[in-house]
Order: C-alpha cells, then structure tokens, then sequence
C-alpha cells in the first residue's frame, strides 16, 4: 500500500496535463486547487517543493501546497525552485528553523496569511524581492539581517509587521510599504540603525504607535536618528497631528520625541 508521500507525489502528478496549459486564472480538480498560477515547468511542483517533502519525512503533509507550517522542523534550507503558488491563499511559516535564505519564494506576489521566519539565520531575504501584500502578519525577526531591500515592491501588510531583533541598519526597503493593519515593531536591532527615513510613506497604520528603540552610539546626535523621515511626509505630519506616535513600547508612558524620526522644519 502506498504512503501518505507516495499519495501526495500521485496527487500532484495527475493534473500535470491539465497545468501544462495553464498561465493564469483560477482551476480546480479532485486533486489539486491552482489560483493565478505561472509554471515555467508543469512537473516543477513535483521536482522541487514536493520532491522536498517526500525526502524529509519527518515534515507535516502540505496538501497542495496552498498553505505550509514547517515551523520548527531543523530545516537548514527550504527548496530552491519556485514556489507552487505565487498568490498563496494561507499563509507560510518556517519559523524557529535555521534557514539562511528563502530563495524558493522569488515567485511569490501574494500570501493569503502570515508569513513567519523568526528565528532562523537568515543573512539574505532576495527571496522576498517580488512579495507585494501579505494580508496577514509579516514576521522577519530574530535573525542576521542588516537590510530589508528586498521588501521595495511590498505596499501592504494585513496584520503585524515585525522587523524587530535583527541588525538593520536602514529601514529604505520598507518605503512602499503605506498600510500596516496592526503593530508595526522595528525595535530590537542594536546600535546599528542609522536610517528610518523608509518609515516616510506609511499612511494607514492600525494600531496607533510605531515601536523603535533610540538611536544607537553609532547616530552622530544620540537624540536623533542621522537619516530622518521628512518632515511633510504623512508619516512625520501623523506625529506632528497626534494621531500617530513612536515609543519604546505601545504603552503611552514610553512615547520618544518625534524629532528622533522625523526632520525638523
């Protein structure tokens, strides 16, 4: 009788005829749910992430692939072909692992959920360069980390955005970002932060504090960050109205000058 793998290596090989025609567009069978899904190969999905999958079996079962928990698994890498979906409809988390890079995500536009890798080793999130929305939380914390460039084409997280616990030292990949629907953290990152001017375009934000922690040694003023949001930008003319405000911590006690981030007029 054959296993859950072997079922799962059937599973995905069946519709291969059916997916060789595919570009875009919406397709469902017995066997195997496709939302705007681009192939370079039909059998990809069999040769790398499954193929994965069937040669780690200590894994969860991923189904189709339309959401994946390989969280605290020991993972040292995920696969380097695309992922199956590039709109995910659930969400990916690969957290608690010891990942160094995410490469096998170049594909991904979208993900219905969360995306988690806190906890990892990750030096590299090119991976990332094509992600546009995550409507759930986005968790990059606890790494090696200095840069989140590879975050330029995001505009929007649904819940979370956690940036916090890593060594950034400038916050520019994250200038595209205009709505974050629940907390937004970049706290955590030691002296090494110089630069929050990417904080500049953030117009929707649900929860009303940005937490940061105060310039490191290396800021030239240990008041003010070296490279600062302007002072138009909504994000500084938020603080400036009261609507807004950065701190510490969410509460009101820990609330820091907004001339930490923001220019001064």
């Amino acid at each position: 009788m054959p296993n859950s793998k072997d079922q799962f290596l059937g599973r995905a090989l069946l519709p291969i005829a059916l997916l060789a025609s595919i570009s875009t567009g919406v397709v469902a069978s017995n066997y195997l749910f496709v939302y705007k899904v681009n192939y370079q190969s039909p059998a990809e999905i069999v040769t790398s992430w499954a193929q994965f999958y069937s040669n780690n079996p200590h894994l969860p079962d991923p189904g189709d692939f339309s959401s994946l928990n390989w969280s605290s698994q020991s993972l040292t890498e995920i696969p380097n072909g695309d992922y199956p979906f590039n709109q995910v409809p659930g969400g990916i988390n690969l957290e608690f692992n010891s990942i160094s890079n995410v490469d096998g995500l170049s594909n991904v536009t979208r993900v219905g959920g969360d995306l988690r890798f806190g906890t990892n080793n990750l030096t590299d999130i090119t991976g990332l360069s094509s992600l546009e929305r995550v409507d759930g939380s986005l968790h990059i914390l606890k790494n090696q980390i200095t840069n989140v460039d590879s975050l330029e084409n995001l505009t929007y997280v649904g819940g979370n955005l956690f940036l916090y616990d890593n060594e950034l030292t400038d916050l520019n990949g994250i200038r595209n970002i205009s709505t974050v629907w629940a907390f937004f953290y970049v706290s955590g990152n030691g002296p090494t932060l110089t630069d929050v001017s990417g904080l500049a375009n953030l117009t929707t934000l649900g929860h009303s504090v940005v937490v940061i922690d105060p310039p490191g040694a290396v800021n030239s003023d240990p008041t003010k960050f070296n490279v600062r949001a302007p002072a138009a930008s909504n994000f500084c003319q938020k603080l400036t109205s009261g609507d807004w405000r950065v701190g510490t911590s969410t509460n009101v006690s820990d609330q820091l000058p907004n001339s930490m981030v923001c220019e001064e007029v």
